[in-house]
């Protein structure tokens, strides 16, 4: 174990991500002495870390289909240079790999004149859209001819109620089968 000569700090734009938006970050190098890291090459990485946890006031409604399964991976990589100051600007557009929210991690690494990298992380939650849409769930079965009664709930990011928003539904009958009955 070698003791670090530089502090990495990565700094997340305001604002919240969603699909097809531009993450934004600002990375910054300084040796501990204070002076900048300047004009050293950087690496990062943009990962999707799978599924995001929804609040647990809503935890009675389901906000993904029966089929969305959020799977980790990289979504970018990139190399940039520390300017003289020993800043870069990074930039990547984020890919869901479903359609529900999903933890990020943004990644960078500076190698100082020694060798030595030293690298600083942060993780967000990337939304699906601006709005999220949860219906509660019900009984697993429902008796021919029975009502289907259906709630739903509209949300925004922070997980607060959102009214007036119209909402359309569609109800589909699922079955499931082993290869022998067919």
């Amino acid at each position: 174990f070698r003791q670090p000569n530089v502090r990495v700090d990565l700094r997340l734009a305001e604002g919240d991500i969603g699909e097809g938006d531009t993450m934004r970050a600002t990375a910054e190098g300084r040796y501990l002495f204070g002076a900048p890291v300047g004009n050293t090459a950087a690496r990062w990485t943009l990962t999707r870390d799978g599924s995001a946890s929804m609040p647990t006031r809503w935890e009675q409604f389901t906000f993904t289909g029966v089929d969305a399964v959020s799977r980790a991976g990289t979504v970018d990589t990139g190399e940039v240079t520390l300017n003289a100051e020993g800043t870069a600007q990074l930039s990547a557009r984020m890919a869901l790999s479903s359609t529900q929210r999903e933890r990020a991690t943004l990644e960078v690494t500076v190698r100082d004149s020694s060798g030595q990298e030293t690298s600083a992380w942060r993780t967000f939650t990337a939304y699906p859209g601006d709005y999220e849409v949860g219906v509660r769930s019900g009984s697993n079965w429902v008796e021919g001819g029975a009502p289907l009664d259906l709630d739903a709930i509209v949300i925004d990011h922070a997980g607060n109620p959102v009214a007036g928003r119209t909402v359309q539904a569609r109800i589909l009958r699922e079955g499931w089968h082993t290869y022998w009955e067919w």
